[in-house]
Protein backbone atom coordinates (compact mmCIF):
# COMPACT_ATOMS: atom_id res chain seq x y z
CA UNK A 1 0.00 0.00 0.00
CA UNK A 2 3.09 2.19 0.59
CA UNK A 3 4.45 1.85 -2.47
CA UNK A 4 1.63 2.53 -4.59
CA UNK A 5 0.86 5.98 -2.44
CA UNK A 6 4.77 6.92 -3.09
CA UNK A 7 4.19 5.73 -6.95
CA UNK A 8 1.32 7.78 -7.11
CA UNK A 9 2.64 10.93 -5.54
CA UNK A 10 5.86 10.72 -8.10
CA UNK A 11 3.72 10.26 -11.02
CA UNK A 12 1.05 13.12 -9.72
CA UNK A 13 4.85 15.31 -8.87
CA UNK A 14 5.90 14.27 -12.97
CA UNK A 15 2.82 15.94 -14.14
CA UNK A 16 3.09 18.61 -12.49
CA UNK A 17 6.50 19.80 -13.26
CA UNK A 18 4.79 18.33 -17.47
CA UNK A 19 2.35 21.13 -16.40
CA UNK A 20 4.78 23.72 -15.66
CA UNK A 21 7.01 22.90 -18.63
CA UNK A 22 4.90 23.34 -21.20
CA UNK A 23 3.87 26.17 -23.57
CA UNK A 24 0.46 26.82 -25.01
CA UNK A 25 -0.02 29.52 -27.40
CA UNK A 26 -2.72 30.80 -30.71
CA UNK A 27 -1.61 31.80 -33.79
CA UNK A 28 -3.81 33.65 -36.77
CA UNK A 29 -1.69 34.16 -40.06
CA UNK A 30 -3.62 36.42 -42.61
CA UNK A 31 -2.02 36.40 -46.38
CA UNK A 32 -2.83 39.16 -48.61
CA UNK A 33 -2.27 39.07 -52.67
CA UNK A 34 -2.03 36.60 -55.01
CA UNK A 35 -5.02 34.51 -56.40
CA UNK A 36 -5.33 32.01 -53.69
CA UNK A 37 -3.49 33.58 -50.85
CA UNK A 38 -6.86 33.32 -48.60
CA UNK A 39 -6.12 29.56 -48.35
CA UNK A 40 -3.43 30.48 -46.56
CA UNK A 41 -5.26 32.06 -43.89
CA UNK A 42 -5.27 30.57 -40.60
CA UNK A 43 -5.35 30.05 -36.58
CA UNK A 44 -3.78 27.72 -34.74
CA UNK A 45 -3.86 26.45 -31.18
CA UNK A 46 -0.80 24.95 -30.01
CA UNK A 47 0.88 23.14 -26.84
CA UNK A 48 4.58 21.98 -26.75
CA UNK A 49 6.24 20.43 -23.98
CA UNK A 50 9.84 19.43 -24.36
CA UNK A 51 9.57 17.01 -28.06
CA UNK A 52 6.02 16.53 -28.15
CA UNK A 53 4.15 18.95 -29.61
CA UNK A 54 0.10 19.31 -30.38
CA UNK A 55 -0.78 22.04 -33.40
CA UNK A 56 -4.56 21.93 -34.02
CA UNK A 57 -6.26 24.19 -36.83
CA UNK A 58 -8.80 26.12 -35.61
CA UNK A 59 -9.93 28.03 -38.58
CA UNK A 60 -8.53 27.54 -42.00
CA UNK A 61 -9.34 27.22 -45.84
CA UNK A 62 -6.15 25.11 -46.80
CA UNK A 63 -7.40 21.85 -48.28
CA UNK A 64 -4.96 19.79 -46.89
CA UNK A 65 -4.72 21.18 -43.33
CA UNK A 66 -8.52 22.28 -42.60
CA UNK A 67 -10.44 23.27 -39.59
CA UNK A 68 -10.18 20.67 -36.85
CA UNK A 69 -6.75 18.69 -38.04
CA UNK A 70 -4.35 18.70 -36.39
CA UNK A 71 -0.49 17.70 -36.00
CA UNK A 72 1.55 15.82 -33.93
CA UNK A 73 5.17 15.65 -33.03
CA UNK A 74 7.07 13.24 -29.96
CA UNK A 75 10.47 13.91 -31.51
CA UNK A 76 11.05 17.70 -31.60
CA UNK A 77 9.64 17.94 -35.20
CA UNK A 78 11.93 14.88 -37.01
CA UNK A 79 8.55 13.28 -37.87
CA UNK A 80 4.82 14.99 -37.48
CA UNK A 81 1.57 13.08 -37.96
CA UNK A 82 -1.54 15.02 -39.67
CA UNK A 83 -4.55 13.54 -38.15
CA UNK A 84 -8.15 14.40 -39.95
CA UNK A 85 -10.20 13.48 -37.05
CA UNK A 86 -13.34 13.86 -39.75
CA UNK A 87 -12.08 11.67 -42.05
CA UNK A 88 -10.96 9.05 -39.45
CA UNK A 89 -7.21 9.21 -41.16
CA UNK A 90 -3.59 10.44 -40.46
CA UNK A 91 -0.61 10.58 -42.98
CA UNK A 92 3.28 10.36 -41.34
CA UNK A 93 5.61 13.04 -42.56
CA UNK A 94 9.63 12.47 -42.30
CA UNK A 95 10.32 15.98 -41.96
CA UNK A 96 14.20 14.92 -43.30
CA UNK A 97 12.74 13.38 -46.50
CA UNK A 98 9.97 16.44 -46.99
CA UNK A 99 13.14 18.83 -46.54
CA UNK A 100 14.85 17.26 -49.27
CA UNK A 101 12.58 17.23 -51.52
CA UNK A 102 11.58 20.71 -50.76
CA UNK A 103 15.53 21.50 -51.50
CA UNK A 104 15.18 20.33 -55.17
CA UNK A 105 12.45 22.14 -56.01
CA UNK A 106 13.97 25.23 -53.94
CA UNK A 107 16.48 25.44 -56.78
CA UNK A 108 14.44 26.45 -59.56
CA UNK A 109 12.73 29.04 -57.19
CA UNK A 110 14.09 31.95 -56.14
CA UNK A 111 12.37 33.77 -53.00
CA UNK A 112 12.89 36.96 -51.08
CA UNK A 113 11.76 38.33 -47.60
CA UNK A 114 11.55 42.33 -47.32
CA UNK A 115 9.25 44.70 -44.83
CA UNK A 116 9.41 42.60 -41.67
CA UNK A 117 8.30 43.91 -38.48
CA UNK A 118 7.75 42.69 -35.10
CA UNK A 119 5.93 44.46 -32.88
CA UNK A 120 4.60 43.70 -29.27
CA UNK A 121 0.76 44.11 -29.17
CA UNK A 122 0.83 43.31 -25.43
CA UNK A 123 2.34 42.50 -22.35
CA UNK A 124 0.51 42.22 -19.14
CA UNK A 125 0.21 40.25 -15.85
CA UNK A 126 -0.69 36.87 -16.50
CA UNK A 127 -2.78 34.36 -14.17
CA UNK A 128 -1.05 32.17 -11.86
CA UNK A 129 0.12 28.80 -12.57
CA UNK A 130 1.23 26.44 -10.07
CA UNK A 131 1.20 29.16 -7.81
CA UNK A 132 3.52 31.38 -9.92
CA UNK A 133 2.82 34.01 -11.76
CA UNK A 134 3.21 34.46 -15.64
CA UNK A 135 2.96 37.07 -18.25
CA UNK A 136 0.60 37.13 -21.18
CA UNK A 137 1.86 38.93 -24.61
CA UNK A 138 0.67 39.47 -28.02
CA UNK A 139 2.89 40.11 -31.20
CA UNK A 140 2.25 40.99 -34.58
CA UNK A 141 4.56 39.99 -37.25
CA UNK A 142 4.04 40.58 -40.65
CA UNK A 143 6.45 40.79 -44.11
CA UNK A 144 6.22 40.60 -47.94
CA UNK A 145 7.47 37.45 -49.70
CA UNK A 146 8.01 37.65 -53.48
CA UNK A 147 8.31 33.87 -55.35
CA UNK A 148 9.53 33.55 -58.70
CA UNK A 149 9.56 30.03 -60.03
CA UNK A 150 10.66 29.22 -63.48
CA UNK A 151 10.26 33.53 -64.50
CA UNK A 152 6.83 33.78 -62.73
CA UNK A 153 6.64 36.19 -59.92
CA UNK A 154 3.89 36.64 -57.32
CA UNK A 155 4.30 38.85 -54.32
CA UNK A 156 2.05 38.20 -50.54
CA UNK A 157 2.07 39.85 -47.82
CA UNK A 158 2.28 38.04 -44.34
CA UNK A 159 0.76 38.58 -41.16
CA UNK A 160 0.78 37.03 -38.07
CA UNK A 161 -0.85 37.88 -34.94
CA UNK A 162 0.48 35.44 -32.03
CA UNK A 163 -1.55 35.48 -28.91
CA UNK A 164 -0.03 33.78 -26.16
CA UNK A 165 -2.47 32.35 -23.80
CA UNK A 166 -3.42 32.69 -20.35
CA UNK A 167 -0.33 30.74 -19.14
CA UNK A 168 2.64 31.84 -21.67
CA UNK A 169 5.41 30.52 -18.92
CA UNK A 170 5.89 30.59 -15.89
CA UNK A 171 8.20 32.76 -14.00
CA UNK A 172 10.34 32.06 -10.30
Amino acid sequence: MYKRFTLGLIALACATVTAHAGWEYTAVTKAEGGKHSDMQDTKVHALVDGTKARIEFAESKNPLMGAGTYLLTTDAGKTARLVNPGEKCYSEWDMKKMMGMAGGIMGMMNMKVKDQKVEKLLEEKGPSLLGLPTTHYKFRTSYTMEISFMGMTQANLHGQRAGALDHDRAQG
